[in-house]
């Protein structure tokens, strides 16, 4: 019920009934003073007599004298069993309804118990005293401990074992330590594992989150950091969607990691891209363009749907509205976060390009390109950096052998072929590498 609908309530309840609250406390000091005079020897309808009175208002003083005397018994933490034989006799004369007695008993032994629980977990075991002490709460409660268990989790003891798992995190535990730990204790109170890591599951997700941003922090994957986050999914047995999203976040960053150092992927030449002769292509996706012009009026910005390839030599935006290429050689100044990348040229105004896909994987191709085209950095791929032929000697190559097979001539399926292999101490300068049409090539492999 919403605040404003029982401000509505309480108002009209004080208007129609105005002597509700006097009602119910005489009927209270009616139904307590009765118990104590007459004891043994109470009848409710006796008590009652003659005096007029609503049933709810008499529902409510019953569940006041109940409640009243209850609390007096937990004054000292725990209720005797004299306690308990007095206490079902004054709820059977008072008439309680079971479903009522039920509740009355659940919500003063509740926090008792959470207290309770709480003692007993603070260092990860469960005596035999305290499970004693465990049991006669519930008992007080009016059920099994088991039963009371459920009842307990059921309404605050997902939150109760998120506390504690949080807990022990903050201490230094390690999250697989304090994982155990609680599944131990709680199979003693007859709680499976399954049901302590759902009840966990939210503090789980926010802890393999924290870990990933950290992971994720510098751009950079180790494999202690990949092993951490993979043992915290297994562990805690993630959502399939949750789990999909941590790997995801994980096969992005060790490929972002592996860009960073110099292995940059390379893909086919897009169609209808105008490449140079060997240029490798590393990125080819939607981005938008937001182009700064500078006019009369002052700098203006437009932006452009298109493509957006980056190659080893410079970037590539084509689209139906403008088209340009960048040198690297040009660029003077460039930042790139995620899904962003800025590039300032000389007597130029600074250009954005947004990559559709959101990722950092297109800024931090741009980045390592740009650092390998100005020999900042080295190609690190080992199986291209032994086999790699620099574009500038297949342009030799291929203008050396007029675009043609060095052996019949021809003048499609054409491949770079190394005259001397590699495997053998070929090198990748221009006098061991030959332009062979893709049969004649098969056939010296086959003669190798």
């Amino acid at each position: 019920m919403s605040t404003f609908l029982r401000w509505v309530k309480n108002c009209f309840d004080n208007v129609v009934d105005p002597e509700k609250d006097v009602e119910i406390t005489e009927l209270t000091q009616l139904l307590h003073d009765g118990i104590n005079k007459q004891k043994r020897a109470f009848v409710l309808a006796e008590a009652i007599g003659d005096r007029p009175y609503k049933y709810a208002h008499l529902d409510q003083a019953k569940v006041n004298v109940y409640q009243k005397l209850l609390t007096r018994a937990w004054a000292d933490g725990r209720v005797q069993s004299s306690e308990l034989e007095i206490l079902a006799w004054v709820s059977k004369c008072l008439e309680l309804p079971d479903t009522m007695l039920r509740a009355i008993n659940l919500e003063i032994a509740r926090p008792r118990f959470a207290e309770a629980l709480a003692k007993a977990m603070d260092d990860g075991e469960i005596t035999t005293a305290e499970a004693a002490a465990l049991e006669g709460i519930a008992k007080a409660g009016g059920m099994p401990l088991q039963q009371f268990v459920k009842e307990f989790f059921h309404s605050q003891g997902e939150k109760f074992l998120r506390g504690i798992f949080a807990a022990a995190v903050a201490d230094n535990h390690s999250v697989e330590d304090a994982l155990e730990q609680m599944v131990a204790t709680a199979a003693k109170l007859g709680l499976s594992r399954d049901v302590v890591l759902k009840a966990i599951q939210p503090q789980a997700v926010r802890y393999v989150e924290h870990t990933l941003a950290d992971a994720k922090e510098d751009d950079v994957l180790t494999p202690e950091e990949e092993t951490t986050v993979q043992q915290l999914i297994r562990t805690f047995k993630l959502p399939d969607d949750v789990q999909q999203y941590v790997i995801n976040e994980l096969q992005e960053l060790r490929l972002i990691t592996d860009i960073r150092v110099g292995k940059l992927p390379s893909r086919p030449a897009p169609q209808g891209i105008n490449l140079k002769a060997g240029e490798l292509v590393h990125y080819h996706g939607q981005a938008v363009w937001k182009c700064q012009r500078l006019l009369k009026s002052g700098p203006a910005t437009v932006a452009h749907e298109g493509l957006l390839t980056i190659t080893d030599s410079r970037m590539i935006f084509s689209s139906a509205t403008c088209s340009e290429a960048f040198n690297f050689a040009s660029i003077i100044s460039h930042d790139f976060s995620h899904g962003v990348i800025e590039i300032q040229r000389k007597g130029k105004p600074t250009q954005r390009f947004v990559c559709i896909e959101g990722s950092g994987v297109p800024g931090a191709i741009f980045g390592s390109a740009l650092r390998m085209a100005n020999q900042l950095l080295t190609n690190q791929d080992e199986s291209r950096r032994s086999r790699h032929i620099s574009r500038d000697v297949r342009q030799r190559v291929w203008q050396r052998y007029s675009g043609r097979c060095a052996e019949c001539d021809a003048t499609s399926y054409l491949e770079f072929d190394h005259i001397v292999p590699v495997a053998k101490g070929g090198s990748n300068s221009d006098v061991n590498v030959q332009l062979l049409c893709r049969g004649c090539n098969s056939k010296k492999s086959d003669m190798i």
